[in-house]
């Protein structure tokens, strides 16, 4: 099930040749942070492009990131025993 997408209306962006610019209003992006904490107090956001800049000149917006990881995205470690992988380097 898709989840709808939540803006932080609070920041505004704008990519420079020097990097993004943010601008925060503090007392709304605080209400928005207290908002959408995780169970250990934590806010995942992703900061993106937009396809064209508003009147203002913004073209960077953040939205929530709502991904949580599930048992299949696991990767298994295989044991390797560097004493014997040393003597089968190729040099």
């Amino acid at each position: 099930m898709a989840q709808d997408t939540i803006y932080f209306n609070s920041l505004r962006g704008k990519k420079t040749q020097y990097g993004t610019k943010v601008s925060v209003n503090v007392e709304k992006f605080i209400e928005e942070l207290k908002a959408h904490q995780n169970e250990k107090g934590y806010v995942n956001m992703e900061f993106k492009d937009r396809k064209e800049a508003d009147k203002f000149g913004n073209n960077v917006y953040a939205v929530l990131d709502t991904w949580k990881p599930t048992g299949t995205n696991k990767v298994a470690v295989q044991d390797v025993n560097v004493e014997t992988d040393i003597d089968n380097l190729p040099f």
